[in-house]
């Protein structure tokens, strides 16, 4: 099923190559992109100059939103039609996602995405898309992509306060900024610190972001990653319930145990 998505922008040269990136950089292969530049008077052409190639573009005089997505849809080849405005960023598998969604529903004619309030600085995107390209930057030789934990010693449980229900909220003093975290008995929950790619189950979110689209975040830097750097996955395992470093219960004899043979340090 040949997806197509149709961009106008004018004006917002600042905010579209983002825009570009994320429908570049979905896991759905089979997509038509066309940008239209609705007579922008700021560096609009110059940023689409750097997507030849990549990106369809066409330039006109300014004609308003309307006529520029009814113009996109003349020229769509597409079997799905997409409209993404250029300060509307994709989340990662979000074309993939809609696909599936009508192909399980043969008898609907579209499919409507949720929405995620971006802050002032559009910093959950962006901050992901930055973690990526450094992790490309710098090349490692492995990588761990995890959901952040709020477990006792860290200033995000320390320094929570309950603000409803089995709802537990931190505040960096800095910014504002707050993570809320669900209340789960660290002693016993394994899944609150480990997980097998796909599989991972977060118990935290922000204002901006729900625990499921922070996973599915996750997952896509990783992805990403490992795939353009060629890096494979590690071989998934159940968690493993007593992690003392992470103050679940008492250490059990099958962590920690002593034999005869063991011969004293020599510190001296």
């Amino acid at each position: 099923m040949r997806v197509t998505i149709i961009t106008p922008t004018y004006n917002r040269a600042d905010l579209l190559p983002e825009t570009i990136e994320i429908v570049l950089g979905q896991d759905y292969q089979n997509i038509e992109y066309i940008v239209f530049d609705d007579g922008s008077k700021d560096d609009t052409s110059r940023v689409l100059q750097r997507y030849a190639g990549k990106v369809r573009w066409e330039r006109h005089p300014n004609m308003g939103e309307t006529l520029t997505v009814n113009k996109g849809f003349k020229l769509a080849t597409g079997d799905v039609l997409c409209v993404v405005n250029s300060a509307d960023p994709l989340l990662p598998g979000a074309v993939r996602s809609a696909v599936e969604a009508l192909e399980r529903n043969s008898d609907a004619l579209a499919v409507y995405p949720d929405w995620a309030v971006i802050g002032p600085r559009g910093e959950f995107l962006r901050a992901v898309r930055a973690t990526r390209d450094w992790l490309l930057e710098v090349k490692p030789d492995d990588l761990d992509a995890t959901v952040i934990t709020t477990y006792p010693g860290t200033p995000y449980f320390d320094e929570a306060i309950e603000t409803s229900p089995g709802v537990w909220t931190y505040t960096y003093p800095k910014s504002g900024d707050r993570l809320h975290s669900l209340e789960v008995d660290y002693r016993e929950v394994a899944e609150y610190y480990k997980g097998v790619p796909g599989e991972y189950t977060s118990y935290v979110y922000t204002d901006f972001l729900n625990a499921k689209e922070l996973v599915k975040l996750r997952d896509w830097l990783e992805a990403s990653v490992r795939d353009t750097l060629g890096i494979p996955y590690n071989s998934g395992a159940p968690a493993v319930r007593y992690e003392h470093s992470m103050g679940q219960g008492v250490i059990p004899t099958n962590i920690l145990r002593t034999t005869g043979s063991a011969q004293p340090l020599p510190f001296k």
